[in-house]
């Protein structure tokens, strides 16, 4: 994960053009966006900027909805303590949410 853009109440013209900005000189298959965003990510897509969902409530091997979030959580940490993803120090938020994301007790 090279970059982000963490943003509320901006215009997806904005955000486009601060993605194009940042991915200058790349070529990319995707742009990850939130999952509750599907209005954006239509406008996104027809601005140019191809964007998928994040998976957040798919169902897991057992078919429970929380264990594909968990397992998801559970493979990210992984990866990273294999060190087969690396987050830039540029991604702020990203790293703040890796350090503040808990379950309740129950």
């Amino acid at each position: 994960v090279y970059d982000e853009i963490y943003r509320s109440n901006t215009l997806l013209a904005d955000i486009v053009e601060e993605i194009n900005f940042k991915s200058k000189g790349y070529d990319f298959e995707y742009t990850v966006r939130d999952s509750a965003a599907a209005r954006e990510g239509t406008e996104l897509q027809a601005l140019g900027i191809r964007t998928i969902k994040a998976d957040k409530h798919s169902r897991g091997l057992d078919g429970n909805d929380m264990s594909n979030r968990r397992a998801g959580i559970m493979k990210v940490n992984n990866l990273l303590y294999q060190r087969k993803i690396f987050v830039s120090s540029k991604c702020k938020n990203l790293i703040s949410e890796f350090s503040n994301h808990f379950y309740k007790e129950g």
